[in-house]
């Protein structure tokens, strides 16, 4: 055969195995879950929230402010049930879930649990991620032990589904966040509603949320509208998609 001809040759070969692999991977499960904004999905890896992985949340002042974070977090695994639908995890240190308040979450799709201590959480935590019929899970914490989270993260990966840690303190903590392996870091805080509204409207939460750390993204910063009636999340009007300061995004 003539040098041509083989170059010919494993070019169609090549070929072909390119489509082989474009077809497994259109049939593979899907590997993130739209947060239901074009902007806030193209400031992530793979258009949208990873959901092999562990993912972690806090709010910014986190002696009061952690209303805000638990409304992010319903927003996420909102998220994530429309792409995988099924009953999730959510192990809590206190008992002050509202139920009718976690928009876009069906109540006999939600498996509570109770833990004394962060390490009972993170063992639960890691106890649902064997099971193969929840789609998720999520462990309320007052701090990101780095150890336990590795873990975690490392047991997303080979479940395939999506770990959330969800901060709640009672102090706020002193100096800089600790090094995370988590594939993303989100700080929520209230935000101000809209300004055009008719005085005596309400209209839909806003929040400031800052992704402090993404793999593979830059950190950035939304001000979002969360629907709560509905679960979805979307960008406000007067968003400032920048970088965040140096001291903010470790």
């Amino acid at each position: 055969m003539r040098q041509a001809e083989r170059k010919a040759a494993d070019l169609d070969s090549l070929r072909a195995k390119v489509r082989r692999l474009e077809r497994r991977a259109s049939s593979g499960p899907r590997l993130a879950a739209s947060l239901g904004s074009g902007a806030i999905d193209e400031a992530l890896p793979g258009g949208g929230l990873p959901l092999a992985g562990l993912h972690e949340i806090l709010p910014e002042r986190s002696e009061w402010d952690d209303g805000p974070a638990t409304g992010f977090a319903v927003a996420l695994l909102t998220a994530v049930m429309k792409v995988a639908p099924g009953p999730l995890l959510w192990v809590s240190r206190h008992d002050d879930l509202h139920a009718p308040g976690c928009a876009g979450l069906a109540a006999r799709h939600v498996l509570r649990a109770r833990a004394r201590r962060d390490e009972e959480v993170f063992w639960a935590l890691e106890e649902g991620l064997r099971c193969r019929d929840l789609v998720a899970v999520l462990g309320e914490v007052e701090t990101f032990e780095r150890t336990a989270a590795r873990r975690l993260q490392l047991a997303a990966e080979n479940a395939g589904r999506p770990c959330f840690l969800l901060q709640r303190r009672r102090f706020a903590a002193r100096g800089g966040a600790p090094h995370s392996p988590a594939l993303t870091r989100w700080r929520v805080a209230s935000a101000p509603g809209r300004e055009d509204l008719p005085r005596g409207l309400v209209g839909l939460p806003r929040w400031r949320v800052e992704l402090l750390r993404c793999r593979g993204a830059p950190p950035r910063g939304f001000l979002m509208e969360w629907d709560d009636a509905t679960g979805a999340i979307a960008l406000a009007a007067g968003l400032r998609d920048r970088a965040l300061p140096a001291a903010l995004s470790a």
